[in-house]
């Protein structure tokens, strides 16, 4: 059998996050193409996602195929996995981010900004704070804390950590090790939910949109 953890972070939240951040802070380019872009670039992340989830399964089929006998003959799939998640998505987000600066023509649009000095939207910190914002900024703190406590006050969490190292250092692929690493992956997988809506909470209070008066942007 093939066991394979499906969780939230399979529907690209991170990426979705980092995507929309860098288009987001490109100045210049109009405040509402830019939002229309970060909603097509998180669907556009979503559906890769979906496809790599896909492609997993398969590949893993395929090293069981070709060593049927073999303890963790799907490892070409945690291989594909590990590569995608450290590295893979984050050229294509770069490149995707790239492609729309180009199509956008996003540094014309900075250089008539810079040489018009017409005033524009723009993220600046929050001076206003109201009690709803104060409550935000105080649950994003307790996500974050809960993020870390959720894993180092988790006597199953770490006790998984000492087996996934234990493992590590005797080059074991017992069920057992698979079992632990599954549930060390789970906790960490957890604690990084929790930390990402804890800073996404603070930096969408803290941070906010300055709309001129004078003048509507286009």
């Amino acid at each position: 059998n093939i066991y394979l953890y499906v969780s939230d972070e399979c529907a690209g939240v991170h990426e979705m996050i980092f995507i929309t951040v860098l288009i987001m802070m490109t100045t210049g380019v109009p405040q509402r193409l830019r939002m229309k872009s970060a909603a097509i670039a998180c669907g556009i992340v979503f559906v890769l996602n979906i496809i790599r989830l896909l492609v997993l399964y398969p590949i893993a089929l395929s090293g069981c195929a070709e060593n049927p006998n073999m303890l963790g003959c799907e490892q070409p799939m945690h291989e594909f996995h590990s590569f995608v998640y450290q590295w893979g998505f984050l050229l294509i987000l770069v490149l995707m981010w790239l492609i729309w600066f180009k199509w956008v023509n996003a540094s014309d649009l900075i250089r008539k900004e810079n040489e018009s000095g017409k005033s524009k939207w723009k993220f600046i910190y929050r001076k206003r704070w109201k009690t709803l914002q104060k409550s935000v900024i105080v649950i994003s703190i307790l996500l974050l804390i809960g993020s870390f406590t959720s894993v180092l006050l988790d006597e199953e969490a770490m006790q998984a950590k000492e087996n996934v190292d234990f493992c590590d250092f005797q080059d074991s692929v017992t069920g057992a090790c698979g079992d632990a690493r599954d549930t060390w992956a789970q906790e960490i997988q957890v604690a990084w939910s929790m930390a990402t809506l804890g800073l996404l909470g603070i930096a969408t209070t803290v941070v906010t949109i300055d709309k001129p008066k004078d003048s509507e942007e286009e």
